[in-house]
């Protein structure tokens, strides 16, 4: 009879939110709104197993489908706003 209960199964399709993947998964390195290079990091801690948030502020999360499609984030390289440029050179009395 049907209880209306889904139970795991092998071999079921790797993309199952019932399996959580093995060892976590990996927030990549992002700049973040204020310009500051936040550094990859592992989501491997009791159930926040994966990459949750935003292109911009990202943390671990209990749920699969919370989890952020890094791959549609551009901010992996310094912001043109961020680059300052060369300091103008001072001048000297002499």
């Amino acid at each position: 009879p049907e209880t209306g209960l889904s139970t795991p199964t092998s071999g079921g399709d790797a993309d199952d939110e019932d399996i959580p993947p093995v060892g976590g998964t990996r927030c990549q390195g992002y700049y973040d709104v204020m310009g500051q290079w936040d550094p990859p990091f592992n989501c491997n801690a009791g159930v926040f197993l994966y990459c949750c948030g935003t292109c911009f502020y990202r943390f671990c999360c209990q749920f699969r489908q919370q989890r952020l499609d890094q791959t549609i984030c551009s901010n992996y390289d310094t912001p043109i706003w961020a680059n300052t440029g060369k300091p103008v050179a001072t001048i000297t009395e002499g």
